[in-house]
């Protein structure tokens, strides 16, 4: 095909001059025209208005007789720009090939003068077969962008393309391109320079220029130091759906079998607003300075309170002046475990658990770092990050700072509460840390490897949010499963007690839960490993639960000896001599924990089985998210249960009033999250561009605001988990029940 097309060049060339041409009017449909066959070319003429010449020329043909094997050819001149189009078009996309019998493209002019645009439109059309064929050459009218909206059609062998040029006092502009339908796009900034396209409709590669693909919206910004003075704004349908995914409306794409798509184009010069990113930073800087003042009075109030103990060199085993409801329970026969039974002699360093930080760092934190070498890589293909164009502020050499500020606020939160943890440390004094006979034993440890994950998180997000995008998504779920097991143990840990299979538990499953997230979202996978990846997870969410359910309610207090304790399933009694003591029992309503842990897992490993669009990454977060609650209400209602008689009047008023507002803020995260969302990794770029939506205040989106309301969350729940139990701080140990 390409040498039929230079032949026929050549062939157009080699015509003497005074050859007839057939004059045809401009923009006049002209049908039913013929071909002679045997590549005798037709030749046309438009002659154009010399005072009043359009500023772009667009030119149409069908031909529904021509073939691969016979193809149809026609070579269009305007003084010095030559286009050539061939019949069937034919276009590969994503590894398929397309074929068309129609094309209408736009001259591209290399040459802008008044002398070339009044140049006549010659058109010389040839094929190997007498074929008929339709006609039209028209003037582009809104071939030159102005500050106005503008509309265009366009279909996969029809693309359009216009021409923008910077006023003086312009240095940005920002695009915007939306549209009713949802058959998919492509927008394309590029410098000026022909030819934009080449003989079968497709773009033609250049050094500087960015594109996006699209369904309903577009956007983005360009500046002049980086374009250049003038640039070529191209809007293209691609042949199918391979890059947008499948439509909302499933209609759209039946009822439109050409694949004709109209976008609504406008191009806004822009001022930067240098005080815009100050928004960002004192909306950071007033709600960072509230959660410093919150810490330092929760600080003052735990020194006050150091091991939850009045007096904690206090050694004796009196009765305190609190006393807990049903403590004959205690008593026999029945034996129920107390605290005093889980209280270790050794304590654990809380700085020990730093090691934890090795995880986290080689985890999640030096992996998301790779991402911004691949977003310089791509810098030209705006797809790759998943931003809210809509309300991204671009600052110095960041695409969202806004983002960037926001999410960082949950690494202060984990940062200010480690200072707490270790302030023995850091301000250099040292408070006795003995284990006492009354209320619980201090144990810091879980709190470190929680706040360390809060700090992994908020740097994971801090660098993700530059470029969100779904390389990095196993990242984050790694992290948060971190959070969520780390936070569940630290409720755990209160009554219970710290162990070694709790560190590895949490590693373990935050990992294989990460590894799965990773497979299922950035290979390829086909449809039998999708479904081996949700099986993989499915066990896990079952097998972890029911290990940390037989964990919790078998697991040996580490004050008792084997004899003294029950026998857990599958283990053969062991043979001891009698004890005076009898045999302790954990309390029997645990068993309403274990079952509801047990059902919500089980839950949340069938619901990715049952569809096969179905993330088992959604499926992770709410179980975490479950398993916390579910076991924070738990712990909440044996309190109610076994220690209202301990409850005053400010313990009830501080702890509802946390309560409240600590689920009111997580009911408003997770409504930002599922149904606000500004942008989703797990769409494709046009699908996730479809949830951009506007600033709610300068320079914040509601991205934003859900990360400073999921720091308030976890500061409000760490501030809960701080105070729930200073109610038994007077009542000692063996009067406390462990559930």
């Amino acid at each position: 095909m390409t040498f039929l097309l230079v032949l026929q060049i050549l062939l157009f060339l080699s015509l003497d001059k005074c050859q007839d041409f057939q004059e045809i009017e401009l923009g006049i449909n002209n049908v039913n025209l013929t071909t002679e066959g045997n590549l005798i070319a037709n030749l046309y003429q438009v002659i154009l208005n010399s005072t009043n010449e359009p500023p772009a020329i667009r030119v149409s043909v069908d031909s529904l007789a021509a073939t691969i094997k016979y193809p149809f050819t026609m070579t269009v001149v305007r003084g010095k720009t030559v286009h050539n189009v061939a019949l069937p078009r034919i276009q590969s996309h994503q590894g398929k090939e397309f074929q068309y019998w129609f094309a209408s493209d736009t001259l591209c002019d290399e040459d802008r003068s008044a002398e070339q645009l009044s140049q006549p439109v010659q058109i010389s059309i040839a094929s190997s077969l007498p074929s008929l064929f339709n006609l039209r050459v028209k003037s582009v009218n809104n071939f030159i962008i102005g500050n106005k909206t503008f509309k265009s059609k366009g279909s996969p062998s029809e693309p359009r393309y216009y021409m923008y040029t910077f006023p003086d006092d312009v240095d940005k502009v920002d695009i915007r391109v939306t549209s009713p339908s949802e058959i998919c796009g492509k927008i394309v900034a590029r410098r000026v320079n022909c030819p934009l396209f080449d003989a079968s409709g497709l773009l033609e590669q250049s050094e500087t220029f960015f594109y996006q693909s699209f369904t309903t919206f577009a956007g983005f910004s360009l500046k002049k130091s980086v374009i250049g003075r003038q640039f070529h704004l191209a809007f293209t349908v691609h042949p199918d759906e391979t890059l947008c995914g499948t439509p909302d409306n499933f209609f759209d794409i039946p009822n439109n079998p050409a694949r004709i798509k109209l976008a609504v184009i406008s191009v806004t010069p822009v001022k930067d607003n240098l005080w815009l990113p100050l928004f960002p930073i004192l909306l950071y800087s007033i709600s960072m300075s509230t959660v410093i003042m919150l810490t330092y009075l929760k600080y003052k109030w735990l020194d006050r309170r150091e091991n939850n103990e009045p007096n904690i060199l206090d050694g004796t085993d009196s009765e305190g002046n609190v006393l807990v409801d049903k403590i004959w329970l205690f008593d026999k026969p029945s034996m129920i475990v107390s605290h005093k039974e889980y209280q270790k002699l050794k304590l654990v360093k809380d700085s020990k658990y730093f090691n934890f930080l090795f995880f986290q760092i080689f985890g999640s934190i030096l992996p998301s770092l790779t991402t911004l070498f691949d977003k310089q890589k791509t810098s030209n293909n705006l797809n790759f990050c998943y931003l809210n164009f809509l309300c991204s502020l671009e600052f110095l050499c960041f695409k969202s700072f806004n983002s960037m500020t926001s999410a960082s606020s949950l690494a202060v939160i984990g940062v200010l509460n480690l200072i707490i943890v270790f302030r023995e440390k850091i301000f250099s004094f040292k408070i006795p840390r003995l284990p006492t006979t009354h209320g619980l034993q201090q144990r810091d440890a879980p709190k470190v490897v929680c706040f360390l994950g809060l700090v992994s998180m908020g740097i994971l997000w801090t660098i993700t949010n530059n470029c969100p995008h779904r390389t990095t998504i196993h990242l984050d779920m790694y992290t948060s499963s971190w959070i969520f097991y780390a936070a569940f143990m630290w409720i755990y840990s209160k009554r219970h007690g710290v162990r070694k299979w709790q560190q590895f538990f949490i590693i373990a499953v935050s990992s294989i839960y990460g590894c799965l997230t990773l497979a299922e979202n950035m290979f390829n996978v086909n449809s039998v490993s999708r479904w081996v990846v949700k099986i993989l997870f499915s066990l896990t969410a079952i097998s972890s639960t029911v290990y940390f359910c037989y964990q919790y309610f078998y697991e040996r207090p580490s004050g008792l000896q084997g004899n003294q304790w029950i026998t857990p399933p599958f283990e053969s009694p062991q043979l001891y001599l009698s004890d005076a003591n009898g045999i302790y029992n954990p309390l029997r309503s645990k068993v309403v924990l274990i079952v509801l842990l047990i059902c919500l897992s089980v839950v949340c490993a069938i619901l990715p089985l049952l569809t096969s669009e179905s993330a088992s990454n959604s499926a992770i977060i709410c179980l975490g998210r479950g398993q916390i609650g579910i076991y924070l209400v738990y712990y909440a209602v044996q309190k109610c249960r076994f220690e209202r008689q301990s409850f005053t009047l400010f313990y009830k008023i501080c702890c509802t009033l946390i309560f409240i507002v600590f689920m009111l803020m997580e009911c408003l995260n997770r409504y930002l999250a599922n149904f606000m969302l500004t942008y989703n990794v797990l769409l494709t770029p046009a699908k996730s561009r479809q949830l951009n939506m506007d600033c709610v205040l300068p320079g914040i989106d509601l991205n934003d605001l859900r990360h400073y309301s999921c720091a308030v969350d976890c500061f409000l729940f760490i501030c809960l988990m701080d105070f729930i139990d200073s109610n038994i701080k007077d009542v000692p140990k063996k009067h406390i029940f462990v559930f």
